[in-house]
């Protein structure tokens, strides 16, 4: 955790993330590729509620999923509904889970975007392997662009610069607000 960081949590912050952004790639057959993601099931929810529990990332980004400009607890709830929505991505390798993303398409800027609120992933490789599964499949989800609210995490900064996503250097921070 960077002193940056630090002081925004002591401050009452939650977490921090960059916007990243994608376009799509050029039609790819998806089933020749060695890894993608998968969609979750419902099935699914207790092993990503354990990976969740186990991550170093969710932590330090406040356990939070970001959707225009908002952010929201990730609660068991909110898996459940993004699931059975088909928004959450998992990436299985050596009979694991090995990361995952909470996505959605949305209207933006009078544009379709994957909006990408939360991802996670144990190694640098997992989180490129997720962002460039994303721009896949762009064309199949009518969209035209990915944009990640990326947590402000050296793993993640350097999985998505791998696969060329960009990033205009700018970080926000979320903080916790109370209502009376």
């Amino acid at each position: 955790m960077n002193k940056l960081m630090a002081i925004l949590l002591l401050l009452g912050g939650i977490g921090a993330f960059a916007l990243y952004s994608a376009s799509a790639l050029p039609i790819v057959d998806r089933a020749t590729n060695q890894v993608r993601t998968q969609l979750a099931t419902l099935d699914d929810l207790d092993e990503v509620i354990d990976y969740l529990n186990a991550s170093n990332n969710f932590p330090l980004v406040g356990g939070i999923y970001y959707v225009d400009l908002t952010a929201s607890p990730i609660t068991q709830e909110l898996l459940q509904a993004k699931i059975a929505k088909q928004q959450v991505y998992l990436l299985r390798r050596w009979d694991r889970l090995d990361g995952l993303a909470i996505a959605e398409v949305r209207e933006e800027q009078q544009r379709l975007r994957l909006s990408v609120g939360y991802t996670d992933g144990m190694t640098v490789e997992s989180i490129s392997l997720i962002a460039y599964d994303l721009r896949c499949l762009l064309t199949e989800l009518e969209a035209e662009q990915v944009r990640i609210y990326a947590p402000d995490i050296l793993l993640v900064r350097d999985g998505l610069n791998g696969v060329e996503y960009e990033w205009d250097g700018t970080v926000y921070y979320s903080y916790e607000r109370n209502l009376r």
